[in-house]
């Protein structure tokens, strides 16, 4: 008989589990070996695999903060892939910005008709559903999105839980957190329907902390600023010494923390999340704050289709962060010789909105100054 427990940073189980090593289809296979069990990576210390199972924890909620470029966007696609395939659980993905469009399309896409928005009525019976509000006004997203958690919610309470969890995931949650009734009802009364929220932000104070009661898993990647620091450690009770560890992870690793249904919490590092790769990406970061999500060989094509060979100091700065801001690449391309419509046409090409790319050029001229506003002329 195999044995079974809660796996965490206790010391108790590191005499009864002794996992090697394993990545891309032996990790999905281990993670069905512990029933409705996700395997996220190895705990610091002890090295012990570290599982979210929503079956031990008092709610299927979650939530995700970390700076740009420090692995909460992989986080995500791999909790989809696990929860859809491993799990086999409904995924309803509001995409603001349509950075998951291709990772959505390489797992098997289903798009919700247009009526369905407009109707506030739909049904989710499986795979991922997913909405691309990208291309529209902001005010506009803001309003599609809320409409259609309102008619999320009155399609989660019209059923029953038959076993299978149904997950509604919000990158940049913080759009809608401000206003939006539908997330709160989602916390507090999704659980008895079957139903998580997975959130992710970049601060933790986007949410408030009387909504990240509600949430019984946290993962936490490399945040330095102070309040959001203290803001997790008063909520889930956390001491300083490891939650100072987060003002200094390395890409990739993070704090995950987990209420259980006995009043138990575990709160320990992950040494690095680990996932399937379906494409290696870099985010292109727009002056809201916001990501582009685009393929390193597709950057790295445009940039050395416009630059040639005084493209290679943009791309390995881009690939050392992971990211790289607008307005500064703009300014790089120009620098390295490409005029200003090549550069708009292949920006468009990534898709970049016009009026993502006119802040760019904007910001671009104000930050790097005349010789920017010439060769743009």
């Amino acid at each position: 008989m195999k044995a079974r427990c809660r796996v965490g940073s206790s010391k108790a189980a590191a005499g009864i589990l002794s996992i090697p090593h394993i990545n891309g289809p032996a990790m999905l296979k281990r993670s069905a070996d512990y029933p409705k069990g996700m395997f996220i990576g190895f705990s610091e210390g002890y090295s012990l695999p570290c599982f979210v199972n929503f079956d031990l924890l008092i709610n299927p909620h979650i939530f995700i903060a970390g700076m740009t470029g420090s692995g909460k966007t992989y986080l995500m696609r791999n909790l989809m892939l696990r929860l859809s395939v491993v799990l086999g659980c409904s995924i309803l993905l509001i995409d603001f910005t349509g950075e998951y469009k291709e990772f959505v399309e390489s797992v098997g896409r289903k798009e919700m008709e247009q009526a369905s928005l407009e109707g506030r009525s739909f049904e989710i019976d499986g795979g991922i559903t997913y909405i691309n509000l990208r291309g529209r006004a902001d005010a506009e997203k803001v309003a599609v999105a809320k409409s259609l958690l309102d008619g999320f919610v009155a399609y989660m309470r019209s059923r029953e839980f038959d076993g299978r969890h149904t997950f509604v995931i919000l990158d940049e949650a913080w759009k809608l957190l401000s206003s939006c009734g539908s997330l709160e009802i989602l916390l507090r009364e999704g659980r008895k329907y079957g139903v998580g929220l997975v959130m992710a932000s970049q601060l933790v104070e986007d949410v408030e902390l009387s909504l990240l009661g509600n949430v019984a898993t946290l993962f936490m990647f490399r945040v330095q600023n102070k309040q959001s620091l203290d803001s997790i450690a008063r909520n889930y009770a956390i001491g300083d010494a490891l939650i100072s560890r987060v003002q200094n992870l390395d890409v990739g690793s993070c704090l995950l923390v987990q209420l259980y249904k006995n009043d138990a919490r575990d709160a320990f590092i992950v040494r690095r999340v680990l996932g399937v790769n379906l494409d290696k990406r870099l985010s292109i970061i727009l002056g809201d704050g916001t990501d582009v999500e685009i393929s390193k060989s597709a950057f790295e094509a445009m940039v050395k289709n416009l630059c040639g060979e005084k493209g290679a100091g943009i791309l390995m700065g881009a690939n050392d962060k992971g990211y790289v801001e607008l307005h500064r690449l703009i300014a790089e391309l120009i620098a390295g010789g490409a005029g200003r419509w090549r550069v708009l046409a292949s920006l468009r090409k990534l898709g970049i909105d016009d009026s993502d790319l006119a802040l760019g050029f904007a910001a671009a001229v104000e930050e790097f100054g005349g010789a920017i506003e010439e060769r743009t002329r």
